[in-house]
């Protein structure tokens, strides 16, 4: 956890810097922004992980799956394939979300 603070962070710092600095832009092509970019990508992964699966371990994920588990993790699938078809964080949200609530009214 405390490392996942120090990430947030650490990015949210590199975010304002050049606001802070008139003269310091970042190139989009840039190692810094790249680095940044993976950061934030650590921290949605992170934030997403503890939502699917809650506070369970890679142990419990392996001893005792069930169909929550594997719904949780064909929905973080469909939301990475819809993002990297589309482009657009919203729309993988909504077409993911669609499927998760659609896939637990079945499995209820």
């Amino acid at each position: 956890m405390i490392a996942l603070l120090f990430i947030a962070l650490v990015s949210y710092g590199l975010k304002i810097f050049p606001f802070l600095s008139q003269k310091m832009q970042l190139a989009s092509s840039g190692l810094m922004a790249k680095s940044i970019e993976y950061a934030v990508c650590l921290i949605m992964g992170s934030i997403i992980f503890n939502v699917a699966f809650g506070s369970a371990t890679l142990a419990q994920l392996v001893s005792g799956i069930n169909i929550q588990f594997v719904l949780a993790l064909f929905t973080i699938a469909i939301a990475f394939f819809t993002c990297r078809g589309t482009g657009s964080i919203l729309i993988s949200l909504f077409v993911s979300m669609s499927v998760y609530i659609f896939a637990r009214v079945i499995t209820s």
